[in-house]
């Protein structure tokens, strides 16, 4: 990686964005920021969000040879299901059925990727994203036009783990809790598979909605339902 690496994530209204670069073998920080995106957050015009890339680019005197896009958590379905083993046809269908049911995405053209793994004999757990072909386009041609080669879509918090995994014990079980502003994730790992991930309607804003202290009883809450979840998850896979 002899350029810098710019990563973006895009929601309505601002854009983070965060430089990377190798360095003594190393891969480090070399900048990062939040920009404001001037548009009206009910229209996606990707000219505003190239304008807004080439920004950052001028602020930071970069000159990255990619970039990755991560799209806003709202525009983003993310579930997970069991099902009984069925046919590839089946899954297309189930998973369907699934995302129609995400009021962001029911009545529209949309796109997904999926990946499965079996349970038992006879169940399968999928993990499946789904984003609306509209807003897949914006943000690929907001990329284009700011002629920085777009390397690819990446689905936040699904592509922490790439990352974290480097270093993780391959046939460990490890949990990952992301705490972001309006929501929070569980996602627990085990022999390199994700065999678990909910989404909690708890975030930062609603931890700290008294100021710079935390709300002790949104934190009661938030911790009890984590705890919830950790035992769902070893009834269904019978740990411990």
């Amino acid at each position: 990686m002899s350029k810098e690496i710019l990563g973006l994530e895009v929601s309505s209204k601002v854009i983070r964005y965060i430089f990377l670069k190798k360095k003594f073998m190393q891969v480090v920080v070399s900048g990062y920021g939040v920009v404001s995106l001037e548009q009206d957050p009910s229209v996606r015009d990707p000219k505003i969000l190239a304008d807004a890339i080439k920004r950052i680019v001028i602020k930071e005197a970069s000159s990255p040879s990619k970039q990755f896009i991560v799209p806003c958590a709202e525009d983003v379905f993310i579930h997970q299901i069991n099902v009984p083993k069925m046919s590839e046809k089946q899954l297309s269908e189930v998973i369907h059925d699934e995302i129609e049911r995400f009021p962001a995405l029911a009545q529209k053209e949309f796109e997904y990727a999926s990946s499965d793994f079996s349970l038992d004999e006879e169940r399968l757990s999928i993990l499946f994203a789904g984003l609306t072909k509209e807003k897949k386009d914006y943000y690929i041609q907001g990329a284009r036009k700011a002629g920085i080669p777009l390397e690819g879509l990446e689905i936040a918090p699904l592509n922490l783990w790439d990352v974290l995994s480097l270093r993780a014990d391959k046939m460990a079980s490890e949990a990952l809790l992301v705490l972001d502003e309006r929501y929070s994730y569980l996602l627990i790992f085990s022999a390199q598979e994700l065999k678990f991930f909910y989404k909690m309607s708890t975030g930062k804003n609603d931890l700290y909605s008294q100021g710079s202290a935390i709300n002790n009883s949104v934190f009661f809450s938030w911790t009890e339902e984590i705890k919830r979840l950790f035992k769902s998850y070893t009834r269904e896979y019978r740990v411990g």
